[in-house]
């Protein structure tokens, strides 16, 4: 029964630490696409 309980809070400490790295920005495709178009338009810029 202990083993069990010791089981379910491990599990629990994974899941938050997923969770927790899932709500962390890590630059997605989309962010990045994002970052180099961004950059591109100040290039252009005032040209």
């Amino acid at each position: 029964n202990n083993h069990k309980q010791e089981e379910i809070q491990q599990n629990n400490r994974y899941n938050e630490e997923n969770k927790r790295q899932k709500l962390m920005p890590t630059p997605s495709e989309d962010a990045l696409k994002q970052m180099v178009d961004d950059k591109k338009e100040r290039l252009k810029g005032p040209l």
